[in-house]
């Protein structure tokens, strides 16, 4: 009886935490559930808006194209696996009305005043306007996911950032790089209270040893140059973008770090 009891206890647990794993949406489950189980659930795609409707919502679903490839690329699953899902709700909702527990999340915001509340092992992230009323709800793969990531892409962070970055802009040399970061530096060094992240991604004709390179003498040139802190500023080799990229980013230094975005596969170090 006591064993009996224990193997229930055991499969109550296992199940539970099965569920957690796979929070998703009305059974669409981010790189799980395919394009022809959300056709099942929400009909046709519509495609004046691009998403799907429904009653109460506008949902934008992205799919793989194959593995590792899709419009949020690193996941190695099929073709016609569902990535990420965006709900936006017709009627207005409050956050609060939700009577979460905001402990559970991590907490970010835009210049636009819309903050973003992210919880990474749930893969879930709402965005929520200024007046506190509910934009949309990002269903995301979740850091227990980190396993089906592909080679070369950054492992995800579950959703909890949600940074634009302070400024973008590609190069071709070293010098491209340097020349454009100077207001960067400037802005940082006025901001004691927030931390610089400098992404460097390389092209398809760009070594990836060369490209972390860059962003280390990147990092070095606002040190010495233009006497940032070093504690406030750091570099990030981003990996592979169809263009050599730069991206700036200044966030407050107690939000967690940008996670690189490559978009095709390659070794980070």
């Amino acid at each position: 009886m006591k064993r009996s009891m224990l193997l229930s206890i055991a499969i109550t647990a296992a199940c539970l935490i099965q569920a957690e794993q796979r929070i998703g949406w009305r059974g669409i489950v981010p790189l799980r559930s395919s394009r022809t189980q959300v056709e099942r659930e929400l009909g046709s795609f519509d495609l004046k808006c691009h998403c799907y409707k429904t009653e109460n919502e506008l949902v934008h679903i992205r799919y793989a194209k194959g593995p590792c490839t899709g419009d949020l690329p690193g996941w190695n699953v099929p073709a016609e696996t569902v990535l990420s899902i965006t709900v936006s709700p017709n009627k207005e909702t409050a956050f609060s009305s939700l009577e979460l527990n905001k402990e559970d999340f991590v907490k970010t915001t835009d210049d636009s005043f819309t903050s973003y509340y992210g919880n990474g092992n749930r893969g879930i992230r709402y965005s929520v306007s200024a007046s506190g009323l509910i934009t949309d709800v990002s269903y995301l793969p979740s850091i227990r996911d980190n396993h089906l990531w592909c080679a070369g892409f950054p492992l995800t962070d579950g959703g909890i950032t949600a940074y634009v970055p302070y400024y973008e802009f590609h190069y071709e040399t070293l010098d491209d790089i340097t020349t454009r970061i100077g207001e960067f530096g400037i802005r940082l060094r006025k901001s004691p209270d927030y931390r610089g992240y400098v992404i460097v991604y390389g092209g398809q004709s760009k070594k990836i040893a060369g490209v972390a390179e860059f962003a280390t003498i990147a990092r070095d040139y606002l040190i010495k140059e233009l006497e940032t802190d070093p504690k406030a500023i750091r570099a990030i080799n981003g990996g592979y973008r169809e263009q050599p990229t730069v991206e700036l980013f200044l966030i407050p230094s107690e939000w967690p770090a940008p996670v690189p975005t490559p978009t095709f596969s390659g070794i980070l170090k």
